[in-house]
């Protein structure tokens, strides 16, 4: 009646997380595995998804308790059906998610997700005095959610206050990989460019960083966390930068000193640039072994033979600014192998993630 249905306590969230304990309804076109999904429609009374939708997941992982499912017209079409309005029962509930609408305004659970294509749940949060928030074009993802317009529909969060909308957007959405985007961002911004790039030879090791976030943004995006394989891809990205950009800049130092950006080949003779060009590559090529054991023998037999191909380039290029007194270096050279450096071990590190061999 209320638009709740199939209540199950039984279907718990997987692990402890911020959500623990909190009930969440889920609408009936959203992919369930531990009960029906029916899309409103008798044609799929009985049947049971082989796995959730990606946002019924991600709410597990946080903690949150899947209880129910709430009514949806038939293929989240139409008018309302058997849903009624908690507030008043000659009044309708809204949209094709009046069932979630209705379920959060009876008090039956915390929130309920809901789906919007061209209002069906805006309509049942105003209807039914709760709030609703239609997101972002693919700020949630939508997958595991029966499709009415692939352009238009979103699926968000009903819940009683703006305030608990926007806790579980943020967590859904994932917090913690839209602050590290927005650190590198600012890291860019304001440590790099207004405060080292004309400033410290240094630029390009600490500013460096900003070009780094991304393994950890991704790492973030995917598991809501970080952790140590992340901090360690972060590293080697971190110990990569300045081999490859000081190769470049050794081949452009004068355009570098006409714009008053003192990169390391500026301000430090050709053999100064390359010994530290050798010792931030050992240390990359230390730091990429670290992962091994996370990854694998497969990817540590790649990481070794890569890093001993960099580390022979890295030595020719010193030994040819020892030996031709510096005066016509040829960095372009470690600098173009330095990017199928790291595309090669990257993709070593997906390949061994996919493969069912190459663990320890």
């Amino acid at each position: 009646m209320w638009g709740l249905e199939a209540a199950q306590p039984a279907a718990t969230a997987r692990r402890p997380g911020p959500l623990s304990g909190i009930p969440v309804a889920i609408k009936d076109i959203i992919a369930t595995s531990d009960m029906p999904t029916t899309n409103g429609s008798p044609i799929y009374r009985d049947h049971i998804p082989a796995a959730d939708a990606w946002v019924v997941e991600r709410l597990r992982n946080l903690g949150a308790t899947i209880f129910g499912k709430t009514v949806s017209t038939e293929f989240a079409w139409r008018h309302p059906g058997p849903t009624v309005n908690p507030w008043n029962g000659k009044h309708t509930p809204g949209g094709s998610s009046s069932g979630s609408g209705s379920a959060v305004a009876a008090r039956l659970t915390f929130a309920a997700l809901g789906s919007d294509t061209g209002g069906s749940l805006r309509m049942p949060a105003h209807f039914c005095g709760v709030t609703g928030l239609k997101v972002t074009w693919g700020r949630i993802s939508r997958a595991g959610a029966m499709p009415l317009s692939q352009s238009l529909d979103t699926v968000g969060p009903l819940a009683r206050t703006a305030a608990d909308c926007a806790l579980l957007l943020g967590l859904m959405a994932n917090w913690l990989s839209a602050a590290l985007a927005d650190a590198a961002i600012l890291f860019y911004i304001f440590v790099y460019t207004l405060l080292l790039k004309r400033r410290s030879p240094a630029n390009i090791v600490i500013g460096g960083a900003a070009g780094c976030f991304p393994v950890l943004v991704g790492w973030a995006a995917v598991t809501g966390t970080i952790a140590v394989p992340a901090i360690v891809l972060f590293a080697v990205i971190f110990l990569w930068t300045p081999p490859h950009f000081w190769a470049l800049a050794m081949k452009f130092k004068d355009d570098y000193a006409r714009a008053n950006v003192p990169m390391l080949p500026v301000v430090a003779s050709p053999a100064a640039v390359t010994r530290k060009i050798l010792l931030y590559s050992y240390a990359m090529v230390a730091a990429t072994l670290v992962l091994a054991p996370y990854a694998g023998w497969l990817y540590a037999a790649a990481a070794v033979g890569l890093g001993g191909w960099f580390l022979v380039e890295a030595h020719r290029l010193d030994a040819q600014v020892r030996a031709d007194g510096a005066d016509k270096p040829f960095p372009m050279r470690l600098f173009h192998l330095s990017i199928a450096y790291l595309t090669l071990l990257f993709l070593v590190v997906a390949i061994a993630a996919l493969l069912p061999v190459g663990r320890w």
